[in-house]
């Protein structure tokens, strides 16, 4: 299960300006202060930046890929490699907990091993956006239909 953690999001200020810019309509949005550790600013959850508070079963995890594709382009992680990134992308606090460690290596080894993990790259073009989201969309249809 996926617990939800504050309802807003960080934002580099290229990010920043391809994304919330004032003239969409579309995007209510509320800037946050800043925090102390990072220059990204940060924008609070709401009708623009959907937000989900209630915990939700894992179903994919999308690593991203170096950029080198010249459209989206989805492809399935082999356990093997799925173990490396979630790895790559732990954040532990206290790295000198050994127990800890342990038992996050041991719940990251048996997470890998579940079907759920692709290798997603695609131009880092932010006019390309509208067509990652779709190759996510229906790659995410396909499995279910091929599952059911």
């Amino acid at each position: 299960m996926i617990i939800p953690s504050h309802p807003s999001i960080r934002l580099w200020q290229d990010s920043e300006e391809a994304l919330m810019h004032a003239d969409a309509a579309f995007f209510f949005f509320f800037l946050l202060p800043a925090v102390s550790f990072t220059a990204k600013s940060r924008f609070l959850a709401g009708q623009g930046i959907p937000f989900c508070d209630e915990s939700r079963p894992l179903q994919r995890v999308f690593f991203l890929g170096e950029g080198e594709a010249e459209t989206p382009v989805i492809e399935p992680c082999r356990p093997p490699s799925a173990l490396i990134q979630l790895v790559k992308n732990s954040f532990l606090l206290d790295i000198e907990a050994r127990d800890m460690l342990v038992r996050h290596f041991d719940d990251l080894t048996r997470l890998s091993a579940l079907p759920i993990y692709f290798r997603l790259d695609y131009p880092r073009d932010y006019g390309t956006l509208p067509a990652v989201r779709d190759a996510i969309v229906q790659q995410v249809l396909d499995l279910r239909q091929a599952h059911s």
